[in-house]
């Protein structure tokens, strides 16, 4: 092996993309540490390991800002505790925090965040402030396409909701979710909307524009709808191809029988 003048310390300062994932890995993760010694890293995948323990990118200060990571996969580890998110890095599109042990969100957004894909699903968080604060930390995120937090332990009120104006997917299932569903916060960019297995009672449609809307699929099924009056405005989504509204209370006429 020639060594000459790469030493560890330059090859870390050169290394662009890392992936460690699917291994046995332990321990813990300090953002602040691959900072000092991956300027340049552009990808980090450390999934399906087990990683237990560390703050991910908690007083991740703007003396180490990684100006270069667009990727991190954090995955199918056994993570636990808070995740905060105080600073994100300038190009960081696509973060993945999913399986893992979670109980704490807190992340604060930056207008100019060219983040898009946010993957929070299967973890234990105990998000117990009103439902639409959690999605106004999302609304600082204005190039987001993928949300999901299924299965997630989220407890909140719906009825206030607002969506970042490029979203594409989100995907909530299996929470307990509860109140109204308006249907006219959705961005028209938004194709799939799964809050199935949660405890809606009612969705809306005022305001909703008509022609615009790109809904393919929207699943509301295990819920706790009854009224049915919305199903005659689902005009108002001119793509929709699946429409899951089982194992709900809904009553009256069978809709769109006569």
């Amino acid at each position: 092996m020639y060594k000459g003048n790469n030493t560890i310390d330059n090859l870390s300062n050169a290394l662009e993309y890392l992936n460690l994932s699917n291994n046995i890995l332990t321990g813990c993760v300090n953002m602040q540490q691959y900072a000092r010694q991956f300027a340049r890293l552009n990808v980090l995948d450390l999934h399906s390991n087990r990683l237990i323990e560390g703050i991910i990118f908690d007083d991740f200060e703007s003396d180490f800002p990684l100006p270069n990571l667009t990727y991190v996969d954090l995955s199918g580890n056994w993570l636990h505790g808070n995740f905060t998110l105080r600073q994100i890095p300038p190009r960081l599109e696509y973060l993945d925090i999913s399986i893992n042990r979670f109980t704490q969100l807190h992340i604060l957004g930056d207008d100019n965040s060219v983040l898009k894909y946010l993957y929070l699903h299967d973890n234990v968080f105990n998000i117990t402030s009103p439902f639409s604060s959690f999605l106004q930390q999302l609304e600082h995120f204005p190039l987001l396409e993928v949300v999901t937090f299924d299965r997630s332990h989220v407890q909140e009120n719906v009825s206030t909701v607002i969506l970042p104006p490029k979203l594409q997917i989100l995907s909530g299932s299996d929470n307990a979710l509860r109140g109204r569903l308006n249907l006219s916060i959705l961005p028209s960019t938004l194709e799939y909307l799964d809050l199935s297995g949660n405890e809606l009672t009612e969705v809306i449609l005022e305001g909703v524009s008509g022609e615009e809307g790109k809904l393919k699929v929207l699943s509301l099924s295990n819920n706790k709808l009854y009224r049915t009056s919305f199903l005659d405005h689902l005009k108002s989504f001119p793509k929709l191809e699946t429409l899951q509204l089982s194992e709900n209370e809904l009553n009256g006429s069978v809709p769109w029988a006569q």
